[in-house]
């Protein structure tokens, strides 16, 4: 925005305006369901948030189940695993960790894809492993879909994070998965079933490979819509090396356009903070206080230190820190 001056003026909002625009921005305001009811709405709710974290932790449920149930009164299970497994509107692959993606954007998953098949991680990954990716893929195109516990190896490999020893083809699902030559068809418990993309991928799914600008667009888009009001560091999160000059220049972009505002909140007035230019319209008293418990990998609180200079909680998980 700029003065008659010609000098640029930043909007300047409140600590709890930003608040405010951060939680209905993820559909955690004073909308009971903001997202509508039934199947339509978790997917709905992937789309809007950009991603749903899956983890193994499970104490009252596990965080993909958890993370839909805040935003969605009548959430069930169900529903979810009939949007990744029928419908085929969601897969799984690798956002900062697994998660539910939107099949939509599938096409912006393929850099990553591309990226960490030509990656060599690790010296151990020799011939051996190599040679288990092909025979894997042999035998899901022959047999179907494949589960890990049904593949009967005489050869353990030493895991990378100190992990005990374990089926050498498990590493090369993993390998065959990151690089996107099999994806997870179901989950039988936990447990991955892998098939081959071609059997899984909806026809009418745009998997072209998208250059490195609409990859950095996309994202900031895609964060912005779901964070309401972000820091830099927090639209390129985890991927800091790769992103993180993409992101800015797509930010320039946008903010030539108009798409998205530079803005300062008042109680950091040195920092910029980023919004879409619609987002801003969010801001404004909650008209009804509601309670929605959390879970630890929540899409709110995930970026710990987003959360403590966005509600002053410094939040640690115990499974994560020494003993």
């Amino acid at each position: 925005m700029l003065a008659d001056s010609g000098v640029v003026v930043r909007p300047i909002i409140s600590l709890a305006e930003a608040r405010q625009i951060v939680l209905r921005s993820q559909g955690l305001g004073d909308i009971a369901a903001p997202f509508g009811s039934g199947k339509s709405a978790v997917l709905k709710a992937v789309e809007h948030l950009g991603y749903v974290q899956i983890d193994t932790i499970s104490v009252v449920q596990r965080a993909h189940h958890h993370v839909l149930w805040s935003r969605i009164p009548d959430y069930q299970a169900s529903m979810l695993h009939a949007l990744h497994e029928q419908d085929r509107t969601l897969f799984e692959y690798w956002n900062h960790a697994a998660s539910y993606l939107p099949m939509r954007d599938f096409r912006f998953s393929r850099p990553l894809m591309r990226q960490y098949r030509g990656e060599k991680k690790y010296d151990d990954e020799s011939l051996e492993v190599s040679n288990a990716m092909r025979r894997v893929v042999q035998r899901i195109r022959k047999a179907g879909p494949l589960l890990l516990r049904d593949v009967k190896s005489g050869q353990l490999i030493e895991s990378w994070w100190n992990a005990p020893p374990s089926k050498i083809e498990k590493r090369a699902l993993h390998k065959l998965w990151m690089g996107g030559q099999v994806m997870v068809s179901k989950r039988e418990g936990f447990q991955k079933v892998f098939d081959l993309p071609e059997r899984m991928i909806p026809a009418d799914v745009n998997q072209e490979m998208p250059t490195s600008r609409e990859t950095a667009e996309f994202h900031v888009r895609r964060s912005l819509r779901a964070l309401g009001v972000a820091r830099l560091p927090e639209l390129h999160y985890l991927h800091e090396a790769e992103r993180a000059g993409a992101v800015k220049a797509a930010l320039r972009k946008f903010l030539r356009t108009g798409e998205v505002v530079e803005l300062r909140v008042a109680e950091f007035p040195e920092i910029a903070c980023y919004a879409l230019a619609e987002s801003l319209s969010l801001a404004g008293p909650l008209r009804e206080r509601r309670v929605h418990f959390l879970s630890p990998f929540d899409n709110l609180v995930i970026q710990r230190k987003r959360t403590s200079w966005l509600f002053h909680f410094d939040y640690v998980i115990e499974c994560y820190v020494p003993a």
